[in-house]
């Protein structure tokens, strides 16, 4: 990842940091309704 940021405006790397951020939670979200036997809440 650092050589593909390397060289990128700030703006850019700003983004692809809320990106990754973003992914870790859902991650973290998966594996903890995983462990729990939890299912993804619905609107139904």
């Amino acid at each position: 990842m650092d050589e593909q940021a390397e060289g990128k405006p700030e703006r850019e790397l700003e983004r692809l940091e809320e990106i990754f951020l973003n992914t870790t939670r859902f991650e973290y979200l998966f594996w903890e309704m995983s462990y729990y036997r939890k299912m993804w809440p619905t609107d139904e």
